[in-house]
């Protein structure tokens, strides 16, 4: 069965794309200014060449990213990180609607490419569980996601455990579970580096589900359609940073086997929808 979900690469202009980042990045100012969570504010903006300043965060700040691959899970994420989420989500409701994101060709690439690299590596059952699945993911249009919030656009502060947050460019209208899964997805691919439990990853990223749920006060029916969503894209993430084009940043530090293995069990989370980070009690 061939792969239905690539469509190709759409031209993104360099004013679009400077209008979405300042646009989200001041938003999420405005959403998270008595957070915990760090915005880096913006100092000067220069439309005539697409672009704009943000203050400097102290030299202690680094990329989440090598932390993350050292198997360091910082409490942060948890407690920080995951209520800020959650508000910078609820807050942009009223933003759905705004000029800035209305290039849904932009949201079917960024959607496509990532579900594209996942199903080269299925079998036909679990590619056709995986296209039904998002047929109906890409009509949500429920809040204004970061889009690309990896470990690379999270700064740490491992003195104090501080966290911000940078790089809105990829930001769209969908749905949050979306920017949860870049957090989960890296967990899990975490946890195949030697030393690190299972079970230190499924607490971290329980612990993670449990703060973005109390902090947005989802029902618990709410809850549980969001661990289902949440299971299938975090499984596409890892697959995605198998398989996609910068699989030498997430996973490059992974020996064959190691991946091998992930792969085999984050595949079988699309069909069978194990409850790895269940939340709801």
């Amino acid at each position: 069965m061939q792969s239905p979900l690539f469509t190709g690469t759409p031209f993104i202009g360099a004013r679009d794309t400077f209008a979405r980042n300042l646009k989200t990045h001041l938003m999420a100012s405005e959403a998270l200014g008595a957070s915990s969570l760090t915005i880096p504010r913006v100092l000067a903006v220069m439309p005539h060449r697409h672009s704009y300043l943000m203050a400097a965060v102290p030299r202690s700040f680094g990329a989440l990213l090598s932390s993350l691959q050292s198997g360091e899970f910082p409490t942060s994420l948890a407690t920080v990180l995951a209520p800020g989420l959650s508000l910078f989500h609820s807050f942009s409701h009223s933003y759905t609607e705004a000029p800035e994101y209305y290039d849904r060709g932009f949201v079917e690439y960024k959607l496509n490419l990532q579900f594209d690299a996942a199903a080269k590596m299925l079998g036909d059952r679990e590619l056709q569980y995986l296209s039904d699945f998002v047929r109906d993911f890409r009509t949500h249009r429920e809040c204004v996601v970061h889009g690309d919030l990896n470990s690379r656009n999270i700064l740490y502060n491992p003195i104090d455990g501080a966290l911000a947050v940078i790089d809105f460019e990829q930001s769209y209208v969908g749905a949050p579970e979306f920017d949860i899964a870049y957090i989960l997805s890296e967990l899990v691919i975490c946890g195949a580096v030697e030393g690190v439990t299972t079970d230190s990853v499924s607490k971290s990223g329980r612990s993670f589900l449990e703060n973005y749920i109390a902090s947005a006060e989802l029902s618990r029916s709410d809850a549980r359609e969001m661990e289902m969503k949440l299971t299938i894209l975090t499984a596409v993430q890892v697959l995605y940073r198998i398989e996609g084009p910068t699989r030498s940043v997430w996973t490059g530090h992974l020996d064959d086997e190691s991946r091998a293995n992930l792969t085999t069990t984050v595949t079988k989370w699309i069909t069978e929808n194990p409850k790895i980070f269940s939340a709801v009690v």
